[in-house]
């Protein structure tokens, strides 16, 4: 009976393995800030210290636009799930998936020593009208020294926060040349459905065995 179970597990992770496109490999990014700086306009709605909350995701296969240059590196999506989304102030903001223009560039010793890591989206849904429909969202990663970038390819895995010297978020009103920003403090990926599969799948598999074991060690 438990050998059943366990190949009818095996055989649903490899179809869901199976399943995932081969030309999609699509990072999704876990981050957490606070806000730092508020224009008057906005005052009523958002306030220094509120907590951020957000992911972003981009996909790995994009095709460099700078293939030329070995310091940057330029990516740009036109359809979903790549985007940002983010929440602060009891409002929610992220990129429109009716609508998506998206950009990631990379800059890689750009200055010799200085890395680089940027994300803007152009298209957005705001959560009210207040800040009118013409909403820019950015993300920026500075370091000044190290290298927390080997490279001007897309970043496989979360940003370690303590290898830049800022990293900072922007939501501005291009309406009301006006926004909100602040500091980012932390990154965390976010594993692929199939991941969190595989680790489920393991642990009932470790279950599966105990239980088996602590079975034979009765009978004897």
């Amino acid at each position: 009976m438990k050998k059943a179970i366990v190949l009818t597990i095996a055989m649903v992770v490899c179809g869901v393995i199976c399943a995932q496109p081969a030309q999609s490999e699509l990072i999704t990014v876990r981050f957490t800030g606070e806000v730092e700086n508020v224009d008057n306009v906005l005052a009523a709605h958002f306030a220094i210290g509120d907590t951020l909350t957000g992911t972003y995701t981009y996909d790995t296969s994009a095709i460099d636009t700078e293939p030329d240059r070995s310091d940057f590196g330029r990516y740009r999506y036109y359809q979903g799930p790549s985007g940002i989304s983010l929440e602060t102030g009891g409002f929610q903001f992220r990129t429109d998936p009716g609508n998506v223009d998206f950009l990631v560039e990379i800059l890689n010793n750009y200055t010799g020593t200085e890395d680089s890591f940027y994300m803007n989206s152009y298209n957005n849904l705001p959560s009210d009208s207040f800040l009118g429909e013409n909403i820019l969202i950015g993300l920026g990663l500075h370091a000044f020294s190290g290298d927390p970038l080997s490279s001007d390819a897309l970043p496989e895995t979360a940003p370690v926060r303590d290898q830049w010297d800022s990293a900072r978020f922007d939501i501005t009103s291009r309406e009301l040349c006006a926004g909100v920003g602040g500091n980012i403090t932390s990154f965390e990926l976010v594993p692929e459905p199939s991941s969190i599969l595989l680790i489920g799948v393991g642990a009932l598999v470790v279950r599966l065995s105990t239980v088996g074991r602590r079975r034979r060690k009765t009978i004897v």
